[in-house]
């Protein structure tokens, strides 16, 4: 079987669903072209970077010019939210059988999509394999994971069949998580011999932020748990593990 979400209903579907269904909207999204604006007038924590690691337990007021600033260099760079834009739109193959499910999927994270299709489903994380095969890809989440449990609801309809379903770009456009908007400020002062004199930056966005282990550590995760550990819980990470191992809980 395959089905393409977003296509016009089969025919064999309209007597069920003969009703255009009503979407009601909780909240709205501020205007696009006033985002930047909109990030800079939000409530707002400042907190000093020391060494490379967040001050999150002690607030600070912006920083105010230093007593030898002499020329003031300031600019504020924006981006909106941003589509992943993957060239081809994210799709995933099921087949639901005597209470397993397998899944064929281009997804990021093979064991983050089970125990997320397990929580969802009511299956035990033994109960569901996945597979990941090459297929469209981006830098962060796009909807690999989300079409993934389309094709497991499709597929838990139909039993022992296989479902392979499709996401038309329409939909990819429509639903995929897009990138998150932010407004940055930078500012600079210099004294008057054209020195340094104090240097500023201001982050505005939506909380979200991922680390990856840098590479030169190896598998020694330690300085990106610290990083975590001292966020205020705003940070989540990426660990680097031997291959052999399943499943790994990290505790700090």
């Amino acid at each position: 079987m395959q089905v393409e979400r977003g296509a016009p209903p089969h025919p064999a579907l309209l007597g069920r669903h003969p009703r255009t269904p009503r979407w009601r909207e909780e909240a709205e999204l501020p205007d696009q072209t006033t985002l930047p604006r909109w990030l800079l007038e939000q409530p707002a924590q400042s907190f000093r970077v020391l060494d490379g690691m967040p001050e999150a337990d002690a607030p600070t007021a912006p920083l105010e010019p230093a007593r030898e600033a002499h020329t003031a260099y300031e600019a504020t760079f924006s981006r909106p939210f941003l589509m992943h834009g993957s060239i081809g739109p994210s799709a995933a193959l099921a087949r639901w059988s005597d209470g397993a499910l397998e899944i064929t999927s281009h997804t990021q994270g093979p064991f983050i999509l089970r125990a997320a299709l397990a929580r969802t489903l009511g299956l035990e994380p033994e109960a569901i394999r996945v597979r990941h095969v090459v297929g469209p890809g981006c830098y962060g989440h796009n909807g690999a994971d989300d079409v993934a449990l389309d094709a497991a609801l499709a597929a838990r309809a139909v039993p022992g069949r296989p479902v392979l379903l499709k996401w038309t770009r329409a939909d990819e456009h429509g639903f995929e998580p897009y990138g998150a908007p932010a407004a940055v400020r930078v500012a600079a002062h210099l004294d008057e011999d054209g020195g340094l004199a104090d240097w500023s930056l201001d982050a505005h966005g939506l909380t979200h932020g991922l680390l990856v282990a840098a590479q030169p550590y190896g598998r020694d995760n330690r300085c990106m748990l610290d990083s975590i550990a001292a966020s205020a819980g705003r940070l989540k990470g990426i660990a680097l593990v031997a291959p052999a191992i399943a499943t790994l809980f990290l505790y700090h």
